[in-house]
């Protein structure tokens, strides 16, 4: 399925994250994700959306 992009300037998008896999489940993830939300709460955004893999299991 083809990703649907957001074009809403209330909402703040993360297009990739991406950790290496000798460093996943270390916390990287989620340390990014913290920032990003920290980000759009400074811009007053009111959500923020990011696109997964279908078949990515650990980001979904």
């Amino acid at each position: 399925m083809a990703q649907t992009d957001i074009h809403d300037k209330v909402s703040l998008e993360i297009e990739r994250i991406y950790v290496r896999r000798k460093f996943q489940g270390q916390g990287f993830g989620t340390y990014l994700m913290e920032n990003a939300i920290q980000i759009a709460l400074q811009r007053k955004k009111r959500y923020i959306w990011l696109g997964v893999w279908g078949k990515n299991d650990k980001a979904l």
